[in-house]
């Protein structure tokens, strides 16, 4: 396969090679700033063509969960799903049973401090 041919092979022998006055190549002015500068000023025709071919992302979309958050959730989850199964398979009674799975203001960390005490004590496996 043919390696593609460079633009810069098309300019040898023009003195500037295609970048204006030789004095203008020095800094990022002669573009109008480097990267995304000026897409909301003097260059925001260009940014909006290209925006609306799907081209061009400005600014920031959504939000990151952070993931402690999400770990705890799975977390409380999980041991809902234990506190049920204890009740279904008989080793947790009902109030005791509805005393923890209502508790809201229970810290996950709690939930689990609780569910071994209660292994520890016989009352849930």
């Amino acid at each position: 396969m043919e390696m593609p041919k460079l633009k810069v092979k098309k300019f040898r022998g023009s003195r500037t090679c295609g970048g204006g006055s030789h004095k203008k190549r020095r800094g990022a002015g002669h573009r109008g700033g480097r990267g995304n500068a000026g897409v909301h000023k003097h260059k925001y025709l260009k940014f909006i063509k290209l925006e609306k071919l799907g081209l061009y992302e400005f600014g920031k979309h959504g939000f990151t969960r952070p993931k402690v958050v999400v770990e705890e959730l799975v977390r409380e989850k999980n041991l809902k799903e234990r506190l049920k199964s204890l009740r279904d398979e008989g080793k947790l009674d009902e109030n005791t049973y509805r005393f923890l799975y209502s508790k809201a203001e229970l810290n996950v960390g709690d939930l689990s401090s609780i569910v071994e005490k209660l292994v520890e004590l016989g009352i849930a496996e």
